[in-house]
């Protein structure tokens, strides 16, 4: 199939353009019309960020207040992301719209969970207002951050259910503005993939972390309900289970309509495509599994120990990481926090080999040395033992060194006790062809035989 040209969805959106293409291509009239109107108005968009991104201003949605306010837009239907708000605080009752309701609660898990894990306020750490609008469009299908706001239309009827009933949905947008004010992952090729498997890490963390949800090793392979993006989201006509599957990339729908899941879950099947922004939503399936394995190895709360490690690691990541980046990040972290023979560890590090992403060398001296001096060791003693073990070894060498030149020492005896005979007078007694030296010890052992008798 030919990708279709429309240079749409530099926002961050749920649904993909790949698709999205294959929903015009395959899909009767209506939902032709409904998928070319949602690419329309994706560009619409797309064309009113660029120009507020041109303009010198200081946005209001940037303020920042040092607590928690969320505030819900009603868009009754318009193409408008500044309506009515319909609730602002915790203490507001619900609306009895449930779109605006579940967006509330969504959002204020995501908040919670990212404030009470892993120590961080809003998107800017800050405390920056959190702004969402609801009821977007009229039948638009798809979900997304435009840089200050999160948006979220109803579906479109046929392939789509409305986006704000997914809590995983709603806390990946909310996902995307943290790493817009953390890594700022450029949002193309892998760095563009990272920033996408990310939003879905925090999305189904959160998920997790608001229903109580525990993960283990001994979870059954092929059962991946736990792992599963967006589940709800497609309407029971679809042949699908869900957007995507953390566990088991590739698998989570193949529609007439939509198409065939096409994630890889390996480094051996990354697509090398200009679609789609270089392949963020589908090369994406890689990191996501190389998580979801972690998080079972782990096993319990995923939002804990495998979430700090992903959380921790994004932090440190220059715009264009890319996958060998990131993966090395989050094994430094977990050996650094846990120990180089931690399970942490190991969990992350069989997790990144069984997706084909390769350890760098440089890091993988440094997990041969945390293994050689301890997990359970404090940072003063690693850099103590490390030290000693240099100073055995430097001494092996020495000794080698030594025994090789072992014959040279023993005809020379003991060189200490000796006196040093100069260069110069070595010189004049190889070339002197008189004996004097030995003549005059002759005739000294003359003399004092004579004297003795």
């Amino acid at each position: 199939m030919t990708a279709i040209d429309h240079g749409r969805c530099p926002m961050q959106c749920i649904i993909p353009p790949y698709m999205t293409d294959h929903m015009v291509e395959h899909g009767d009239e209506e939902t032709r019309r409904r998928s070319l109107e949602l690419i329309a108005e994706s560009s619409n968009v797309r064309g009113q960020r660029e120009v507020r991104a041109s303009i010198p201003q200081v946005s209001t949605r940037a303020l920042t207040i040092g607590r928690k306010q969320i505030s819900i837009f009603d868009a009754q239907g318009q193409r408008s992301t500044t309506s009515r708000v319909r609730r602002k605080t915790e203490s507001d009752p619900d609306t009895g719209d449930a779109a605006v309701d579940d967006i509330y609660r969504g959002l204020d898990a995501a908040y919670e969970c990212f404030l009470q894990h892993y120590q961080r306020r809003s998107f800017d750490d800050r405390g920056m207002l959190i702004d969402a609008t609801v009821n977007y469009g009229q039948n638009f299908g798809n979900a997304f951050w435009d840089g200050e706001k999160l948006v979220f239309g109803n579906g479109n009827g046929k392939q789509f259910n409305r986006f704000s009933g997914a809590r995983d949905i709603i806390a990946h947008e909310y996902t995307h503005g943290v790493i817009q004010h953390s890594a700022k992952l450029v949002y193309q090729g892998q760095s563009g993939a990272l920033n996408e498997s990310l939003a879905d890490v925090f999305g189904i963390l959160i998920k997790h972390f608001s229903d109580g949800i525990t993960v283990s090793e001994s979870d059954p392979e092929n059962d991946d309900s736990k792992w599963l993006i967006g589940v709800g989201i497609l309407m029971p006509s679809v042949s699908g289970r869900a957007l995507r599957s953390m566990l088991r990339p590739g698998t989570a729908y193949q529609d007439p309509v939509l198409g065939v899941d096409p994630q890889p879950d390996h480094m051996s099947g990354y697509k090398k495509t200009d679609a789609d922004k270089g392949g963020v939503h589908i090369n994406s399936g890689i990191p996501n599994r190389a998580f979801a394995l972690t998080a079972r190895a782990i096993g319990g709360k995923a939002w804990e120990r495998p979430g700090e490690i992903w959380y921790q690691a994004m932090l440190q990541l220059k715009s264009d990481a890319q996958f060998v980046d990131f993966a090395n990040a989050t094994e430094r972290y977990a050996g650094e926090k846990f120990g180089f023979n931690s399970k942490e560890y190991g969990a992350v590090a069989a997790a990144w080999s069984q997706v084909g992403v390769k350890l760098s060398r440089q890091l993988a001296g440094t997990r041969s040395l945390g293994s050689a001096v301890g997990a359970d060791a404090d940072f003063d003693a690693i850099i103590q033992r490390v030290a000693e073990q240099l100073g055995k070894k430097l001494v092996e060498v020495v000794a080698a060194e030594l025994r090789r030149d072992g014959a040279l020492l023993l005809r020379e005896g003991d060189a200490a006790s000796k006196p040093v005979i100069s260069k110069k007078k070595v010189a004049a007694k190889k070339q002197s062809p008189a004996e004097p030296v030995p003549t005059q010890k002759r005739k000294t052992k003359k003399r004092t035989a004579k004297k003795n008798s």
